[in-house]
């Protein structure tokens, strides 16, 4: 059998698999079904006994027979066959549903693009092919599947979201084995780990949930290819996640970091001059920030444009980054 599956699987979808997991479906029959056969069985006899003359009454004819053998068996055959299958595969990047050797339906699970639950069925559904699974013949799967389909974000539930991590499916004793591939540490999460134990508090984006207006910049600084700017105090708004007082909080001795800064534009602006162009560099963002006043400050995606006040002069500054981190030691 899996033979001819790997055959169909390589014709429809150009796919090749040698590992997999392959589960028979439970597929039980009907409870209802013997019983309403045996009950058209009762009524085939009951008119063949009018009609021989052994029952001299005419109850009913030959269209409630039909009618019956039509509506009480054809029709659940038929809704029982629709849903039947014989075995569930999994590979390592296709999931397929096996009706018979050589009806198949697949979905590849990087591309689901529809996930719906009705009438005990989950359908899945990519760009050309969908994939319909009856619950109650896939119960012992339905955790893993289920399981699949979060880790890769396929169910489309935001409550789930957390869920979503990369994975890699393995098979051994016909078992599907599921591991987390562990992304690698990035740089953020490098610049965090170094400061966590020098700021009680420190966390990466949020910039929308703070206010360094009025700010002062006590040193700016270079290192490790990120832009540092300590700050005396920054007002914590009370929809931070580290904010649990529900009101703004000052938080003192704080830190903004740029990671991997590029400088787009340093203009500087003094009473009575001509405003200049400097270079867009580490340098020019350093000497005019350190000991100044924030006077400004916005984040669109990646990019931010803020002012700095040092003595008589303002430098506005564009500066594009890959993230921000913000921390503080203490609050007020």
């Amino acid at each position: 059998m899996i033979a001819q599956i790997q055959k169909v699987m390589n014709k429809k979808a150009k796919y090749s698999f040698d590992s997999y997991s392959m589960k028979e479906a439970n597929v039980k029959r009907s409870k209802l079904f013997p019983i309403l056969s045996v009950l058209v069985l009762l009524i085939i006899i009951g008119y063949f006994l009018q009609t021989s003359g052994i029952i001299s009454s005419e109850y009913y004819g030959l269209e409630v027979v039909i009618f019956a053998f039509l509506f009480l068996v054809l029709v659940p055959l038929a809704f029982h066959d629709k849903k039947k299958f014989k075995y569930l595969v999994y590979t390592k990047e296709y999931l397929i549903k096996v009706k018979s050797k050589k009806d198949v339906e697949f979905v590849r699970y990087d591309d689901i693009r529809s996930f719906s639950y009705k009438n005990d069925t989950i359908v899945l559904k990519d760009e050309n092919n969908t994939l319909s699974l009856y619950v109650p013949y896939i119960k012992n799967e339905l955790t893993t599947i289920i399981q699949i389909l979060e880790a890769k974000g396929k169910t489309f539930d935001r409550n789930k979201a957390y869920m979503i991590r990369d994975i890699k499916l393995d098979f051994k004793d016909n078992k599907v084995i599921m591991y987390e591939i562990e992304a690698p540490e990035t740089k953020t999460e490098k610049v965090m780990k170094a400061m966590y134990e020098e700021y009680k508090s420190i966390t990466p984006g949020f910039t929308d949930e703070i206010n360094i207006i009025n700010s002062y910049v006590d040193k700016s600084s270079f290192k490790g290819g990120d832009l540092y700017f300590r700050l005396n105090r920054i007002d914590v708004l009370d929809n931070h996640p580290e904010n649990t007082s529900f009101q703004t909080l000052t938080a003192k001795n704080a830190v903004l970091i740029f990671i991997n800064p590029k400088i787009r534009a340093v203009i500087k602006r003094e009473q009575g001059k001509k405003d200049q162009e400097l270079e867009p560099s580490l340098k020019s963002v350093i000497l005019n920030t350190h000991n100044g006043i924030v006077s400004s400050f916005s984040v669109q995606k990646n990019k931010i444009e803020f002012k700095v006040g040092v003595g008589v002069a303002i430098t506005q500054m564009t500066i594009v980054v890959d993230d921000v981190i913000i921390g503080w030691k203490e609050i007020e």
